[in-house]
């Protein structure tokens, strides 16, 4: 090939982007930029709420010219503000904040409060003993900075740290019975290991492991948990409850968190958002247009997973061809059935069984290479000996691994580690639908790779 076809090719590329960037552009206008809360008080502006929290008594005072909108669930307020069916969402900053870990270029939280109330401990009545070494305790783990360390590591950390190892207390003064719903990251969830974690959890560690009490926690829905307060079955319930929304009569501590309300709004344009969720690729490129920055961070990402996963996979490929070397027959029969699954499972399956299989101790990173480490070995394996042969094979595979670690692969990478995060961290119920599409993909796939070999040898 010659200099002046290199030249001319670049230039066509660069032109045709060119010419996608002003489209673009053109096509996709900017969402309007709100500043302030006071930007969303008209009438055109539909603000989404949390049916019968505080916020919504808040945002009805604050923006009475604007629509407010109900939701009975956060990810369906969530995901309404990113498909623009409301123009911001009003709620606790520390929990929007957990909420913008995903999709940092395409949300935003405004700075100004419009509103501030503390979170407080409920307590049963039965032991108001309990609301005196609270507030004793809430007194001195604000003196002594523990308040501003957990702060930190939950509610401002730009990623999941995850919570000290509190010893346990003894228990010489008794036990003490905490119920919890855990559920609302960051005050108190389950994590990637299945531990129970957060804000909330570590601040009631550190109470009883300083008044010597050994804590017995019950994760339950809310009206579960109220229910057996009242009732006298719970001592305390955690649960990041706003002062306001305590009803009277019952007994809860002092403000143990400074909760500010604060509201969530669009942030980028279009072009930008496209990337969705950029823990995966380059997110800290600094380009200012988000259209150069979703091909600069594709472009990052696509070369850096391939290149990743091509060498692991010609090691794990060595690895696998030793193996079937010395190894007992069924050793070699079992590592042909793995293989040949793995050939014919799409690789988002692959990836998100990989997710399901390792995501307890790994990133993104981790999960993206081992899939399609995996699935390109499992190419090579049965391509025969000498170095010839592997590349033959690898040269059509890698340009299928570039296909599926493009941006489009890459937000799927994302989608399907978070889907993966599901499954091990609530359920195993999805495990059912997964093994049913892994079993209907790979028996299409048998059947057609089955099909062409018996064509190809009758052609031969």
């Amino acid at each position: 090939m010659k200099i002046r076809d290199i030249v001319i090719g670049v230039a066509v590329v660069a032109t045709l982007l060119a010419i996608a960037h002003l489209a673009s552009a053109a096509k996709y206008s900017r969402p309007e930029e709100f500043k302030r809360p006071s930007d969303l008080n008209r009438a055109d502006c539909r603000v989404g709420v949390l049916a019968g929290y505080d916020s919504e008594r808040v945002s009805r005072q604050v923006f009475p010219q604007a629509q407010i909108v109900g939701f009975s669930e956060f990810d369906d307020a969530f995901m309404a503000l990113l498909a623009g069916r409301i123009e911001g969402f009003v709620y606790n900053e520390h929990v929007l904040n957990v909420a913008l870990r995903a999709y940092p270029n395409r949300l935003k939280v405004l700075d100004e409060s419009i509103a501030r109330a503390p979170s407080v401990v409920l307590v049963s009545t039965n032991r108001p003993d309990l609301v005196t070494k609270l507030n004793t305790f809430i007194r001195n783990y604000r003196k002594v900075g523990y308040y501003d360390d957990m702060f930190l590591r939950w509610c401002q950390s730009d990623e999941y740290v995850p919570m000290p190892v509190i010893p346990e207390p003894d228990g010489s003064n008794g036990v003490i019975r905490i119920g919890t719903s855990g559920t609302e990251e960051p005050s108190s969830f389950v994590d990637d290991s299945g531990e129970l974690v957060g804000f909330d959890i570590e601040f009631i560690r550190r109470f009883a492991q300083v008044n010597r009490l050994k804590p017995l926690i019950s994760c339950r829905p809310d009206d579960e948990i109220l229910d057996e307060l009242a009732k006298g079955e719970l001592d305390i319930v955690i649960d990041d409850y706003n002062a306001n929304e305590v009803e009277k009569g019952v007994l809860m501590s002092d403000g143990y968190f400074d909760s500010d309300t604060k509201v969530l709004v669009r942030g980028g344009d279009a072009g930008g958002m496209m990337l969705g969720s950029t823990r995966l690729g380059f997110s800290k490129v600094l380009i200012k247009d988000p259209r150069i920055r979703l091909f600069v961070v594709g472009f990052f990402t696509t070369l850096s997973l391939t290149f990743l996963s091509a060498i692991l996979g010609f090691v794990f490929a060595a690895v696998l061809h030793l193996a079937n070397l010395r190894a007992p027959a069924f050793i070699q029969k079992a590592i042909a059935t793995v293989l040949e699954v793995v050939r014919l499972l799409p690789p988002p399956v692959v990836i998100l069984t990989v997710g399901c299989a390792i995501l307890t101790s790994a990133s993104m990173w981790v999960v993206a290479v081992m899939a399609f480490s995996f699935w390109f070995a499992a190419f090579l394996v049965p391509a025969g000996d000498g170095v010839r042969a592997w590349l033959r094979v690898s040269r059509v595979k890698l340009v299928e691994l570039v296909q599926w670690t493009s941006v489009v692969g890459s937000v799927s990478v994302c989608d399907l580690t978070m889907a993966a995060d599901i499954v091990c961290g609530r359920t195993f119920a999805a495990f059912g639908p997964l093994l049913s599409v892994a079993a209907a993909y790979c028996l299409m796939n048998w059947i057609v790779d089955r099909t062409v070999a018996y064509v190809e040898r009758k052609l031969s």
